[in-house]
């Protein structure tokens, strides 16, 4: 029997993903191709990373993008 959807499907269709204060470019990216823009979240780990690096972080991927 087949099943209804595939996991990377159930996992777009079900689950909403953060960055967890993680800043890589190449993991964001892999994410972004993976699961698209509309389930992606941006999230600062604060007192453990700073909001500064996410702040640096986003006005870099702004910068990009004009």
């Amino acid at each position: 029997m087949k099943a209804p959807r595939t996991f990377a499907e159930t996992l777009r269709r079900n689950f909403y993903f953060t960055t967890s204060g993680a800043f890589p470019h190449s993991a964001l990216q892999c994410t972004i191709e993976a699961i698209g823009l509309e389930r992606l979240m941006f999230a600062v780990d604060w007192p453990f990373l700073s909001n500064a690096e996410g702040r640096a972080f986003i006005e870099v991927l702004t910068c990009h993008n004009d």
